[in-house]
């Protein structure tokens, strides 16, 4: 499929991440956790570029390294299952530090694999904690995360002023609830990312298509 974001033009991984994965709205909460903690580990992700009409986007390097390495976030995090997750200590984090820093010593790869600050990967422990915490509470985590937006998709290049507000509502939010390295940023790349709001550039073929999952969804 040709693609309207020229972004996902770049290389082939993103082709597939934007077409199959990018802007399709999620509704699981443990699907939702675990975009939440890859967006925290690349602490950004997407940088706007804004004119008059229009607002396109760009892909940095940590976001794209966070995309390729999902696989072994999946292995180390155990699938982000939260209450897997909160068994995990420093220690652990420590342990994967140092393999991932062994491994990249023994590869020619160009593959740069996990993050190697440990204390973006520990954040990812306490995030768990902080999400068990508000499932204990009675708070369903996708419920808590739509509410943002009235529990709608929101439509990127019609409501840019809105945007920002959302995404800083949603961090201001989580850090009441315990979490950390949920920025405002990391907040919007997150909301981009699961459908809450559609950033697929307006001649994208993707756009019409996650408004028509979201309306599946009852959240269009």
């Amino acid at each position: 499929m040709s693609v309207g974001c020229k972004w996902a033009e770049k290389n082939p991984i993103l082709h597939e991440y934007h077409n199959l994965e990018w802007g399709h709205p999620i509704i699981d909460s443990i699907e939702l956790f675990e975009r939440l903690c890859l967006q925290c580990v690349a602490a950004g992700g997407f940088k706007g570029r804004e004119n008059k009409k229009t607002k396109e986007f760009d892909i940095d390097a940590a976001q794209l390294s966070v995309i390729e390495a999902r696989g072994l976030y999946r292995e180390k995090f155990h699938n982000f299952d939260p209450r897997e997750m909160c068994k995990l200590t420093a220690d652990d984090i420590d342990s994967i530090v140092e393999s991932e820093m062994e491994r990249e010593s023994d590869s020619d790869s160009s593959f740069k694999g996990l993050s190697k600050n440990k204390q973006k990967l520990k954040a990812l422990i306490n995030n768990a904690k902080a999400f068990i915490k508000m499932e204990e509470n009675g708070e369903d985590f996708s419920k808590f995360c739509w509410s943002f937006t009235n529990d709608k998709m929101i439509l990127g290049g019609t409501n840019l002023i809105d945007i920002p507000k959302f995404a800083s509502e949603l961090s201001s939010e989580l850090k009441k609830k315990g979490f950390t390295y949920t920025t405002p940023s990391v907040c919007y790349a997150f909301m981009q990312s699961v459908g809450i709001i559609n950033d697929h550039s307006i001649d994208c073929p993707l756009r019409n298509e996650c408004i028509e999952e979201a309306q599946i969804f009852g959240k269009q």
